[in-house]
């Protein structure tokens, strides 16, 4: 692990402070800088972050159990570079998917051959992960392996599944047997299974090739037209035709997919995924080279809300003395090859401009983001086996593997992403907001309202409880949209006077996540105060006593008294807070001074009118 002086890189601080400037990155705090003012003043943009903190850690991150092939049951794990990890929509579910780079019993590394590209599937990251099953297209290979440089005997006069530069050099001689699968990258775009990989160095070309399912994840797959003849794009040097560009991926972005190629290049795809619409001098990212730059690769673009993640992975190359170690990715530093570490810049927009690089996790070089159900964002990692730190004897059982971290957003705008910091079971629920309605259509607390659940920020619920003075009075499910908030409102009814406070819960699989609470006081539940009066002027038996409520809570019945006893009564049509009016007429009434009330009525309560006197001659 890295030493704990190294907090911020240049890096990351010339990134926070593009705050506004256009560069599309987020800032962080002011405490954060403070630190990276202090810890590396003079570090050039290049330097490696070394905080332990952006290293995967049994807190922070899983290694997923995936289901053991043949070739893995001694190791008990299986062994895999380059993890690949994402979740899709299918039919309605949610669909987790695994690959990678993996080698073949006996060696000791992917090279120089290897026997194909396997998948995984999962119905939650947690598992369970089982091997697609394609025993009934590949009946006499083992599951899971979905492409393999051995399958060319399935090629047809129309449907090319091995190309002649995938296959294998020297096939039925062991010793000289070469050709190898790197990097599988599987995507589901417009309904469509769609596998993007890399032929390695061993092999007859090197470069990218796409493959599409005729199917679903278990395949069948062939090559789209354009990875036929050779490996997309063209040759890195047109001095070299043996090497195109490596490590291509695939990043839709609303109606447009795009191949992602090592490591600024990319081309759109043409609307039937067939070719590129660029096949030759590509586009290239506009963003922020090192200088002088190192070999980059695994290049991968990610949109995580309205935000654009250009990821690499690089080698933090240690120098210095073991009680003072310092780390660079410039290779002229002068160091050796430590940690394989996952660089990011960010970006409004996916061609760039990007930001200065930063660097967002410590050995989880050749990765991808990807986004649970949750909209909890995470990244994979491998732990590379080839060199520096995970090659130590001490460390490589516990190397190429496939691992995922969770990320967090960090900065001011929340626009960067890196490690994140705690346990994976502070993937609960964020801390929703609670508030309530009550006076505010007409200023009456009459006792009906609403109760609104916010959540602006952070993790998701998978369900909501609104409780009531510590009863349950509401629970339901709750849609969730990576990345969006979330906005629940309960209807409240008919409640009488009374104070009435409102508590809630988010939940999902790692916990539940009390909210704010709200408090109602109801005082307008009954009728509000009704006004009586007569036109008995003249004094004599005969008279009509007349009710008005002009504004307020309105009532459902009604009833008039003449010196307490009940002279008349009947219902009203209740539409709070419009007026009502009520009448009776009143005949035979004896001499002397009376006293009239009207009294309004509802489920709530009654309330009476100021009395009034009335006199008869």
């Amino acid at each position: 692990m890295r030493s704990p002086t190294a907090v911020l890189t240049a890096a990351a601080l010339t990134a926070a402070l593009l705050v506004g400037s256009g560069g599309g990155a987020a800032g962080t705090d002011s405490s954060a800088l403070a630190a990276a003012t202090q810890a590396m003043p003079d570090a050039p943009y290049g330097a490696a972050d070394g905080s332990p903190e952006l290293m995967p850690d049994d807190q922070n991150s899983m290694i997923l159990e995936l289901e053991l092939r043949p070739q893995d049951e001694e190791r008990g794990q299986v062994w895999i570079r380059d993890t690949y990890v994402n979740r899709f929509e299918v039919d309605g579910a949610t669909m987790y998917v695994a690959t990678g780079t993996t080698r073949v019993p006996g060696l000791t590394k992917a090279a120089p051959w290897n026997d194909g590209i396997y998948v995984w599937i999962a119905p939650s990251l947690e598992g369970p992960w089982n091997l697609v099953d394609t025993t009934g297209i590949h009946p006499d290979q083992p599951k899971g392996k979905v492409w393999s440089p051995e399958f060319v005997g399935e090629n047809t006069s129309d449907r090319t599944v091995v190309a002649d530069w995938q296959s294998y050099r020297n096939p039925n001689n062991p010793a000289t047997k070469a050709g190898n699968v790197w990097a599988p990258e599987l995507h589901y775009i417009n309904g469509k299974w769609y596998l993007a990989a890399t032929m390695g160095d061993q092999s007859r070309l090197t470069g990218t090739f796409m493959l599409v399912s005729d199917g679903g994840p278990e395949g069948p797959y062939r090559n789209i037209e354009a990875s036929i003849e050779h490996p997309l794009g063209e040759p890195v040097k047109a001095t070299n035709p043996q090497y195109y560009h490596i490590d291509g991926g695939l990043f839709q972005d609303g109606d447009a997919t795009y191949l992602v190629l090592h490591n600024d290049l990319y081309s759109k795809m043409t609307p039937d995924m067939e070719n590129l619409e660029n096949p030759t001098d590509l586009p290239r990212f506009d963003q922020q080279a090192y200088d002088p730059e190192p070999y980059l690769e695994g290049a991968t673009v990610s949109k995580v809300g309205d935000k654009y993640y250009l990821m690499h992975a690089a080698w933090a190359l240690k120098f210095g003395t073991p009680d003072d170690p310092t780390w660079s990715y410039l290779p002229d530093s002068g160091g050796v090859k430590d940690q394989y570490d996952a660089i990011v810049a960010v970006s409004d927009s996916f061609e760039g401009p990007y930001s200065p690089r930063y660097t967002a996790a410590i050995g989880a070089g050749h990765n991808n983001m990807f986004e649970d159900e949750d909209g909890t964002v995470w990244a994979t990692f491998f732990r590379n086996p080839n060199a520096g730190y995970w090659a130590q004897p001490s460390k490589i059982d516990d190397a190429a593997l496939p691992g995922v971290v969770r990320l967090e957003h960090s900065g001011p705008n929340g626009d960067l992403l890196a490690v994140a910091q705690g346990s994976i079971e502070s993937r609960a629920p964020g801390r929703a907001t609670l508030s309530d309605t009550s006076g505010h259509e007409y200023g009456l607390h009459d006792g009906d309202y609403e109760i609104a659940v916010d959540l602006w920020w952070g993790t998701p619920g998978r369900s909501v409880r609104v409780y009531e003075n510590g009863d349950l009075v509401h629970e339901r499910p709750l849609d969730v949209t990576p990345g969006a908030p979330q906005h629940v409102v309960v209807p409240v009814e008919g409640r009488d006077n009374g104070t009435y406070e409102y508590t809630a819960e988010l939940i999902n699989p790692y916990g539940a996540t009390s909210t704010t609470s709200t408090t109602v006081t109801v005082r307008d539940a009954a009728p509000s105060v009704p006004i009586v009066s007569h036109d008995n002027w003249d004094r004599d038996d005969a008279f009509t006593v007349t009710a008005d409520l002009w504004w307020g809570t309105n009532a459902t019945a009604y009833r008039f008294e003449l010196d307490g006893a009940e002279v008349g009564s009947g219902s009203l049509t209740s539409a709070t807070p419009a007026a009502q009016h009520a009448d009776v007429e009143l005949a035979g009434v004896a001499s002397g001074t009376h006293t009239l009330v009207v009294v309004f009525i509802n489920e709530h309560g009654e309330t009476s009118s100021k009395p009034i006197t009335v006199t008869v001659t």
